[in-house]
């Protein structure tokens, strides 16, 4: 059987999305259009169509962007948002949207932005930016020290000069700060100050399937970075589990016995941890232990019988029978009474209906014993 088409939305994008990459802007504004109007609700068609856009120089691609910030709050929503404004000559709101982006979103890693955000802080200091992995990107636009706070705590920056870009690593623990202040000659950098443990907060899920794990992560204000989980156990020593944008999923043979714990860079476990993806397997060797037991006897079932069942056991809801009622049997339910026909009047109309209302009292038939 072959694969079924896409939905029209879907195959304007794609098409939009080819067109673009080969150079055809205004072919793909018309696919992208097209999609867009399809589908409303689809955010990658509404930030194709808003950078397509941003790249013919349409007006109505401020619009496009803030439209997609409001909704979604990515990244590069903010980020065209703000290059938009620049080329629509408000470069003050432009400023404005790169700083809320830059205080809770890492910039980007693509060198035409990094220069597009140059632009953006020209009138300024500079700009500063925070990635995923604990990474400050500082970008000074003039001569002046560098000085960097982190919930108050001085940190060492390198100097450098005016359009020279430095990368530093900060310290362990950042993700828990709340803080981080970077200023040039006194004056704070677009940005400053950038909120860390947003940036570096990790989401995701985890379930055991079939005896094994599976599951997704990633860190929402820097979808591009690749998230290392911690897996942990009483059994063995944490191991670190790289995760890629499409999911992770490990067999059984993979894990350590017993129950497990993931934790995202931030310390915290993922949504479904801790789990223990044999715990099924186990209770049902169990339970097959002790009825086969049971059928041989008193004394080797006493033998043979399972010293303690699991501590963590699954059980899907569907698989659980509705509780059994305990005392007298319920009454029946009562007879069906017979319909009745209720009259309401509406807008002034109780004077117009009453004259008809004699008519409709005529009584009801006795209800069946």
């Amino acid at each position: 059987m072959s694969a079924p088409a896409p939905r029209p939305p879907a195959r304007g994008l794609r098409l939009g999305l080819d067109a673009l990459a080969a150079g055809d802007a205004a072919g793909a504004r018309r696919l992208l259009e097209y999609a867009h109007r399809c589908d409303p609700e689809d955010a990658a068609a509404a930030l194709a169509r808003a950078q397509v856009l941003l790249r013919l120089g349409d007006p109505g691609a401020v619009d496009a962007f803030a439209a997609l910030a409001a909704a979604e709050d990515v990244r590069e929503a903010w980020f065209g948002w703000a290059a938009s404004l620049l080329d629509a000559g408000a470069a003050g709101a432009a400023q404005a949207r790169l700083a809320e982006a830059l205080r809770r979103h890492a910039p980007s890693r693509d060198e035409a932005v990094l220069a597009c955000f140059d632009r953006i802080a020209a009138a300024g200091p500079g700009w500063c930016g925070l990635t995923g992995d604990g990474m400050l990107l500082v970008s000074p636009l003039r001569a002046g020290s560098l000085a960097a706070t982190l919930d108050g705590m001085a940190l060492q920056l390198p100097r450098c000069e005016p359009g020279q870009r430095i990368a530093v690593r900060l310290p362990e623990g950042w993700r828990a700060t709340s803080a981080m202040e970077v200023a040039l000659g006194g004056a704070a950098l677009l940005g400053s100050p950038l909120a860390p443990s947003v940036i570096g907060r990790t989401v995701g899920f985890v379930a055991a399937r079939g005896g094994g794990i599976e599951g997704w992560a990633r860190l929402p204000a820097d979808a591009d970075q690749e998230v290392i989980l911690t897996l942990e156990s009483a059994e063995a020593a944490p191991v670190p589990l790289r995760v890629g944008p499409v999911g992770f999923r490990l067999a059984a043979d993979a894990l350590p016995a017993g129950a497990i714990t993931l934790r995202g860079p931030d310390g915290r476990p993922l949504l479904g941890s801790p789990l223990d993806p044999g715990a099924e397997a186990r209770a049902a060797a169990a339970a097959a232990r002790a009825t086969a037991a049971r059928h041989r006897g008193r004394r080797a079932a006493e033998a043979e019988m399972p010293d303690a069942m699991p501590d963590i056991m699954p059980a899907w809801a569907d698989a659980v029978p509705p509780p059994r009622p305990h005392g007298p049997a319920a009454a029946p339910p009562p007879a069906a009474r017979p319909p009745v026909d209720v009259v309401i009047p509406v807008h002034d109309g109780a004077r117009p209906c009453s004259p008809a209302w004699p008519a409709c009292w005529r009584p009801c038939p006795p209800a069946a014993a």
